[in-house]
């Protein structure tokens, strides 16, 4: 990530690496048109069952059967195996580490815990992650 799409006091947005592959817990940024700053960006914190059963030392296989299993129990209930969160944003007095974020827009694909998703819009300015 070395081209920046967009720079701000306290982050940038970079073209990501072709090939990149994120994993759960990675931050990427989406832009949005603001009526008043033109254009801006969302941050949305991505993760799959998998790479959080990972991450939280938790055998990856039976974290996908036990989240398949709660699925067919309660379909109406909307669990999906793969997502992208909206991470907050503050003012704040103290210095912060200037972050270099990827930027990405709706349609991309992206490789997440080594499968390939397709960022699509979802309600409330949230993103879904559609495996390909």
């Amino acid at each position: 990530m070395n081209n920046f799409i967009a720079e701000f006091p306290a982050y940038s947005i970079a073209t990501p690496a072709d090939g990149h592959e994120y994993k759960t817990g990675d931050v990427i940024a989406l832009p949005f048109d603001s009526p008043r700053h033109g254009t801006l960006y969302r941050f949305h914190q991505l993760g799959t069952i998998e790479g959080l059963a990972t991450s939280n030392g938790e055998d990856p296989a039976q974290a996908r059967s036990k989240f398949e299993e709660t699925r067919n129990k309660f379909p109406h209930m909307g669990h999906v195996p793969a997502w992208g969160f909206i991470r907050s944003t503050m003012i704040s007095d103290t210095a912060q580490e200037h972050a270099i974020r990827p930027g990405h827009v709706i349609g991309d694909t992206i490789q997440l815990d080594g499968r390939a998703f397709e960022i699509r819009k979802a309600p409330n300015h949230n993103i879904e992650l559609i495996e390909i």
